[in-house]
Formats: structure tokens, sequence, C-alpha cells
């Protein structure tokens, strides 16, 4: 006789199916807005610093002599305190990297392993009460060597006790990927609105693809909105994992689009996600990387609430297209399958 959790199951997934199509067809309206280019703008200062234009040519050219002008106080600054370049280098990946890992693979460490505790992933954040999102299971423990012909001897006529070892299957419950959804509404303090859609997947051997597309809305003082999209793409490693946390680096692509053309870029991201009690779940990511003749860099930390497989969250958001800074309250919907 059927569960009434399995019963329940197909009620379950037209939820998602009908918050989805929702949140693509609010998504689709604000690409449907009117278009007017009568003035220029905070969008229009963003293209100008990405396709580079006679103006930047020129702030540049002033701004390199100034630089020239000063260069021996900025000498002096470069040689004083502060850790040399190369120690610096090392201090930013044990900070960031060596010591998530330390701190959540405790276990695989123990066993002298390297990424050897597989994770599998709860359909959504607390399921059944879980602890978080993830149910580590770790490696199984390295056979102990006979080291003398004696205690080989008694190896070779002695059973191994519990049998070989059992491969590591999903638990009840749990699935190999994880997916999410979300779409969300920035507002810059500057009236630019950033309707967003984005999709993180995660798949097994901790590898994992997130994406994100903005799309920048700007009322003109003549009438009508300017606009373009910023979207990145990564290919993503979870090198550090737990039930409570996870951290991952991705590298990838960026792109610009409007209608004056596509402006490719480089792309860096590092994020962390946290579920330190139900329903909390803490995201924070950063994405380093340039768009054009551009650095950009894209700074992000949200709180949310997970009711089951739909999460309601809130925090702020930072875009910097050098030298155009776009910040300001974001809130969104995430669906976890």
């Amino acid at each position: 006789m059927p569960s009434n959790h399995a019963r329940s199951r197909p009620g379950l997934y037209r939820q998602r199916h009908s918050v989805v199509r929702a949140l693509l067809l609010s998504l689709a309206l604000c690409l449907a807005l009117p278009v007017a280019r009568a003035e220029a703008g905070k969008l229009d200062s963003t293209r100008a610093a990405v396709r580079g234009s006679s103006s930047g040519s020129g702030s540049g050219s002033s701004s390199g002599s100034s630089s020239g002008g000063g260069g021996s106080a900025g000498t002096t600054r470069r040689s004083g305190g502060g850790l040399p370049p190369v120690l610096a280098c090392f201090t930013a990946p044990g900070l960031f990297v060596c010591l998530p890992y330390l701190l959540l693979e405790q276990d695989s460490l123990n066993r002298k392993g390297l990424y050897h505790g597989e994770g599998f992933f709860l359909r959504y954040p607390y399921q059944g009460g879980a602890p978080g999102r993830m149910t580590i299971v770790p490696p199984p423990p390295r056979p102990k060597v006979a080291r003398t012909a004696q205690a080989r001897s008694v190896a070779a006529v002695e059973p191994a006790r519990g049998g070989p070892p059992q491969p590591r299957r999903p638990l009840a419950g749990t699935q190999r990927y994880a997916i999410r959804l979300a779409a969300e509404y920035a507002y810059d303090v500057d009236r630019v609105h950033r309707p967003s859609l984005r999709l993180q997947l995660e798949l097994p051997w901790r590898l994992g693809l997130a994406s994100a597309w903005t799309h920048l809305l700007e009322p003109l003082p003549g009438g009508g909105l300017d606009r373009l999209t910023i979207g990145d793409a990564n290919l993503t490693f979870r090198f550090a994992q737990s039930a409570r946390a996870q951290f991952w680096v991705g590298l990838g692509a960026r792109l610009m689009l409007d209608a004056l053309g596509v402006d490719p870029g480089f792309s860096f991201t590092y994020g962390v996600d946290l579920f330190p009690r139900r329903p909390l779940v803490i995201s924070a990511a950063v994405d380093l990387g340039n768009l054009g003749l551009a650095f950009v860099c894209h700074g992000r930390a949200t709180v949310g609430a997970a009711l089951g497989a739909v999460e309601l969250y809130a925090g702020y958001d930072v875009l910097l297209v050098d030298p155009v800074l776009f910040h300001g309250p974001v809130a969104g919907l995430r669906v976890w399958f």
C-alpha cells in the first residue's frame, strides 16, 4: 500500500511546476517592456566602460599622466607595510579554500583520503527533519596491512570480518543530483531595475553548473526604458561539503547583450550555502572577471526561509562594471528539486 509521502509527491511536483511557470512568466513580462534610448543614462555608462569610448580614453590619458606625475608617491606606498605578493597569493587560497576544507572534511582527513566522502542531496533543505541539505557517507576505513609473516599467515586463515566493502549508494529519500531555480528582483539606488533568473545544477563527483542572467532596466527622463542583459555560466567544483555547509569555486564565461551586440568576458565564482537551523538558508557568492575592457565584480548575500521545496529570501546585491556601480536590496523565490 503506498505511503502518504508517495501519494503526496505528484501534488508536490505540480506545485513546483506552477511556481516555475509563474517565475518564467514574470521574467518574460519584464523583457517585453518598451525600450527607448532618448537620453544617456547609467546603462550607457556601462556600455562605454565595456566597449570603450573617446571620453573614456581621454580620462584614461589624464589619469595616466596624473599617476605618472605621482609615480614616486605610488612607489612609496607600494614599498610600505603589508604582505609580499607571494605570501598574499598563498594566504588567500589558505583562508578561503583550505580552511573550509579542514573544518568540514575531518572524516576524509582522518582516513588519509582527499575528497573521499561522498555526498547525497535531499530533495529540499531540512527534508524529513534532516539537519541540512546533504547526507555525507564517509569513506570506508582502510584495511590494516599485516607487517609480519605471522600476522600475514593468520590473516590468510581467518575470514575477513564484515566481508568486502559495499558500494556507497544513495540513502532513502536522497539523490545524486540537485537542481535549484530562482527568480529575483533587485532595485538599484539609482532607479535601475534588475530582475534575474538563476539556475544551479549539482552533479556527482562534486561537479556542478551555475548560471545567472540579469536584465537591467533603466527609466529614462524622456520616457521609455533603456535595457541590457548581463549573464554568466560557470562549471563549479564543491571543494568542501557537509550536511550544513557547502563551498564551491567555478570558472566560466560572462556575456553582455543589447541591441548593439554581444560582449564576452571571463568569470570566476566563489560561493557558500549554509544551513544553520531550520528553516534558515544563508547564501553568499562573489564573482570576479571582466566584460570587454571593464573589470567586473559581483557580490551578494541572502538569508532565506525554506518552506518545503520553496524558499523565500532577501538580501543585498552589488554589481561593479568598473567604474559603474549598481547596488541595492534583492528579494526572490527559489525552488529546490
